[in-house]
């Protein structure tokens, strides 16, 4: 929510001009993301969109098959349900095993991707891999465990994810 990684990803691995969305429900996230990017000078370099939306739904139809690369640090945290009214309950908030956001994300993704594209995706290893792997397949995609990482508190990998 603070667009870290996108400033980071747009310093240091794309020279010419890329087009990046940036996409949160948090107008905070959003509010800050702009900033990381002004304050970064990437304004000029790239072209950044910020919108305020759940996921990518506005963009599916005309971004279809289009897509290079997403990354989404999605709400992960196992709780009853995602469907959450609080801003902050949002930004952890995974309904059933933490799985209700990161469905519909990896679902979203092999709509969005070129054949060629990849998604890289943060959970919680209390998500579990092989329930992660199980929607990629059902969705066309295969996935694979890239980076691992413990904080204090969490147990966390990255998954890359690509079409079959």
């Amino acid at each position: 929510g603070s667009g870290l990684a996108t400033t980071f990803l747009a310093q240091h691995f794309f020279s010419s001009r890329k087009l990046f969305f940036a996409i949160d429900l948090n107008p905070f996230a959003c509010q800050f993301t702009r900033r990381t990017f002004i304050q970064n000078d990437l304004m000029s370099k790239h072209s950044m969109n910020i919108v305020q939306c759940d996921l990518a739904h506005p963009f599916l139809d005309r971004l279809c098959s289009n897509v290079d690369l997403i990354i989404f640090n999605p709400p992960y945290v196992p709780t009853e349900t995602s469907d959450v009214t609080e801003v902050i309950e949002r930004t952890y908030a995974g309904g059933k095993f933490g799985l209700e956001v990161m469905e519909r994300a990896i679902e979203q993704a092999s709509r969005l991707l070129k054949k060629t594209g990849l998604f890289y995706l943060v959970a919680l290893e209390e998500n579990g891999f092989e329930r992660l792997k199980e929607i990629a397949e059902r969705c066309e995609m295969k996935t694979e465990i890239v980076l691992r990482r413990r904080t204090l508190i969490e147990r966390l990998f990255v998954l890359q994810f690509e079409k079959l």
